[in-house]
């Protein structure tokens, strides 16, 4: 696996001597030169590991180390810092940061260092990717079919999945229209939150509104108490009304 490096050090000779020491290596290695630029490369993603000096200009070191810990966990944080400020040092290990080196740096002892590092992160990505794995092969378990023309149907929902946009699943009944919804949720970045279904045929339309959207209480006659709606059950995950084109449309 290559691994990308990111160094923030607003020293010159320090960063680039660093960096020309870890491509020797064999990584690829990305370079700020303070907090700020450091951060937005971060943001860009590709970034397997961070080496960032503690007082910079823009951004501080532990700025860097707060944003990487809040929004990317992941990615292990390697402090460098002077000999006046093992104080800080310490502080940043106990925020999150993976280690610390002080100046002049041991490249012996750094290189150690990032192995371990990343040997850690492998495992990580390994992980995860193994979680995807087996959380698409459930997501598909269900339904029957493994041809050719199913697997373009596969391919089809892999990518529906991430759209925030409204989808419509077609077919005749019992082609396995509620089986793809299912999928389309386990896929999605709303997984950990309720996929809530409505069998719109099954309900009047004054039942359907009640159903899909909550009354309060007092609404209308037999209205005991508040109820909430799917729509707002849904919140954050995946609301799914099935049969939609058969809703009854007269009340009765």
């Amino acid at each position: 696996m290559q691994f990308t490096i990111l160094i923030i050090d607003d020293e010159k000779n320090i960063r680039e001597g660093l960096g020309a020491a870890l491509e020797l290596d064999g990584y690829t290695v990305k370079l700020a030169e303070n907090g700020r630029a450091g951060l937005a490369l971060i943001e860009k993603g590709d970034v397997d590991l961070v080496i960032t000096d503690l007082r910079m200009p823009e951004a501080s070191g532990e700025e860097v180390l707060a944003k990487v810990s809040a929004e990317s966990p992941g990615i292990p944080v390697i402090v460098l810092t002077g000999h006046g400020s093992i104080d800080s040092a310490v502080d940043a290990m106990r925020n999150g940061a993976y280690d610390f080196l002080t100046k002049p740096l041991s490249l012996e002892r750094l290189a150690l260092i990032v192995k371990r590092a990343l040997q850690g992160r492998e495992l990580v990505l390994q992980h995860r990717q193994l979680q995807e794995e087996l959380r698409e092969r459930k997501s598909f378990e269900s339904i029957v079919g493994r041809n050719a023309e199913m697997q373009k149907i596969f391919q089809i929902v892999r990518r529906a999945a991430d759209s925030k946009a409204s989808l419509l699943i077609t077919g005749e009944s019992g082609v396995g229209k509620e089986l793809v919804a299912d999928a389309l949720h386990n896929l999605s970045p709303r997984r950990d939150k309720p996929l809530i279904k409505v069998h719109c045929a099954a309900l009047s339309e004054s039942l359907l509104e009640s159903e899909l959207f909550g009354h309060e209480k007092g609404a209308f006659t037999g209205a005991a108490a508040r109820k909430r709606g799917r729509f707002e059950l849904a919140n954050g995950g995946t609301p799914c009304s099935d049969e939609s084109g058969e809703t009854n449309q007269d009340g009765t």
